[in-house]
């Protein structure tokens, strides 16, 4: 599984400026929700579970778990397409 560019959720995130990436740190891989305002970079979440990426299975859980990601932040933040 690959995250979808073309769905509305993540089009319409990176056209509002929310990005939802892996991130890499001392403590494992975690999924790290962040927005850019005025040229800063603001985190919004980060995730407390760990994921790993040592088989498929494993990496399309993080994929899934990115795009699920992506749709909350759509319906939390998209209130003119939501009524």
């Amino acid at each position: 599984m690959e995250i979808m560019i073309n769905s509305k959720e993540v089009r319409w995130c990176w056209e509002n400026e929310i990005f939802i990436s892996p991130k890499i740190d001392e403590d494992g891989l975690f999924i790290e929700v962040y927005r850019i305002e005025n040229g800063n970079l603001i985190t919004l979440k980060r995730s407390d579970k760990k994921y790993s990426q040592k088989t498929k299975k494993d990496k399309d859980k993080l994929y899934e778990a990115i795009l699920e990601g992506y749709k909350y932040y759509y319906k939390k933040f998209n209130k003119d397409e939501n009524r």
